[in-house]
Order: structure tokens, then sequence, then C-alpha cells
């Protein structure tokens, strides 16, 4: 048996974007430069060093894509100084800006409504799908839950019809409001679904029933501003663990992974950064990575 997502670390790249509310009619081009007013954003981050739920926004029918920089699947990506650099104001700086055409590429990346996905009866109506995986083509389904005041990790799907798994309990990947110091470890998600063809749970008979479980923790412990090809951000960092494991229900464990990751959060652009581990890594800051994604640009200027 093999897992449905080799270390896979559920983060939630390009969720989030400042959709500008344009003028409904033209504007005359004769009236002074200057005297128009701007636009007015839907999300305006106030800058006080938290992430509030009102500052994490997802709006699948605006079709709002973000480019996104990340290496290609087999290569790693060697971080310079991953715990940060301390700068004088008590905070961190980190150095993701390196982009080396030979071994990254461009991801467009942005929330998808579930209407007309394969796997939209498995989940509720106001959940949404952004790419997890690009290598697997694995998408990450979550919700904005108000009663929560979280973005909750539903399950996971492929984008074509075939493996998916379903959380219970759902995940909360991000607690609003954010702020360093905060902490979770929520409890055990029991998946169900397919992988490989296979559904589970899955019954042997009298070799007992395979299950599958994934556990996460969470840690927000700096905040600082990341260096980016899209340009520095003010950002909160939030440190995950993941780990899955397969159960028996005669013998009992007899399979499990673990992997880290990092990512970058910040005010109304969501997670702008993530640096995935190699398996089983034991150092919060791992200095090589197998998966660098990054809040980027076009194809055409990569």
């Amino acid at each position: 048996m093999k897992f449905l997502v080799p270390m896979l670390l559920a983060a939630a790249p390009a969720l989030t974007a400042c959709q500008a509310n344009f003028y409904e009619e033209p504007l005359d081009e004769r009236r002074e430069w200057g005297l128009v007013d701007l636009p007015a954003a839907d999300c305006v981050g106030d800058g006080d060093g938290a992430v509030s739920y009102g500052e994490m926004v997802a709006a699948p029918e605006l079709g709002i894509t973000s480019y996104f920089t990340v290496n290609r699947p087999g290569t790693t990506v060697l971080i310079d100084d991953p715990a940060g650099s301390p700068q004088q104001d008590d905070e961190l700086a980190w150095d993701l800006l390196e982009v080396d055409p030979q071994r990254d590429e461009i991801y467009e990346v942005g929330p998808q409504a579930l209407e007309e996905q394969w796997f939209a009866a498995l989940f509720p109506d106001d959940a949404f799908a952004t790419l997890l995986d690009g290598p697997s083509a694995m998408l990450g389904i979550y919700r904005l839950d108000d009663d929560e005041q979280a973005l909750m990790l539903l399950g996971i799907a492929a984008e074509e019809q075939g493996d998916y798994l379903v959380y219970d309990p759902p995940v909360p990947m991000l607690r609003f409001p954010l702020e360093d110091g905060d902490g979770w470890t929520p409890a055990d998600a029991d998946a169900s679904g397919v992988v490989d063809g296979e559904v589970y749970p899955r019954d042997l008979g009298d070799e007992g029933v395979v299950s599958l479980v994934h556990s996460y923790s969470f840690e927000v412990d700096g905040s600082g501003r990341v260096m980016l090809p899209f340009g520095g951000v003010e950002v909160l960092r939030v440190r995950v663990v993941h780990r899955q494991e397969a159960y028996n229900s005669i013998a009992g464990l007899f399979a499990a992974d673990s992997s880290r990751a990092t990512m970058f959060v910040s005010e109304c652009l969501g997670v702008v950064a993530r640096l995935r581990s190699q398996p089983d890594e034991v150092e919060p800051d791992f200095e090589e990575a197998s998966e660098s994604l990054r809040l980027g640009f076009s194809g055409e200027l990569l």
C-alpha cells in the first residue's frame, strides 16, 4: 500500500487576492489626472502584525489567479538561512528571492468553485479547491468557517476523477486571528476515500480493516519580511508537521511517514510562500527543501 500523496503537506497557496472594484462606466479621459478616486480594494490589511479572519479571503467566483514560482519535480532547493536573519526591530528576514530558470517553473493558482468538479458532491457547497501539489495534480478542498474563525481543510482530491480523501473531522489549517506565538494541534483526522482505486477504510475480511489517519500540528513562531520574486512582503511564519498513518484493526499501526513545511502568511494575500521538507525531516529549520513555492511572476518573465 502507498499513501495518496507522498509527503503531503496541505498548505493553502494562492487562496486570496486583493481584487479591485473597478468602475462600471468608463471614466471621462478629459478629467484632470489625480482627481479620479482609485478603485477600492476588497481587502485592506491594517499592518498590526496579526492576520484576522477578515484578512483571509477566498472568492472563487471572481476567477482570480496568481503566479507562483516553484522548483521542478525531482529537484531540491538549498535554503541559505532557513531560521531567518534577525533584524534591528527584533523581526526576521527571509530571502527566497532567487529564481533559477533551469530549475524553476510557474504555476498559475487560485481558488476554484466546486460546481463543475467531479468531486463536488463529496463536500459542502461553500467549499473551494486550490492546487495542493503540482507534480501529483492534487487539489486541497477548503472552506472558510465563520463559526470556527478558521480556514478548514476538508480533504484532498485528484484533478482528474479518481483518488480522493475526506477528512473527519476537518483540519483547521489557519486559526484567526493568526498571531506570533500561536500554536494548535487538531484532533487526528480519519481519512476515507479512494487511493489507487482501493476504497478506504479497506475491509480485508479475516485480515482486518485498514484505516488511514492524518495528523497535523501548527506553530506560529516568527514575524518579519520575506523577499520573493513578487517582492518583499510582511509575513508570519507558520511551521507545520504532518504525519500519515495506516492502521490495521488487528495488527495496529503498520505504516507511517511524516514531513514538515514552513508557510509564510500575509494579510490579504494569504500564503505567499511554502517550503516543504524531505521525508521524515527532524529539523524545524531544514536547509534542503523538496519544494520552494513562492509568489512570483508570469512564465514570460521567468
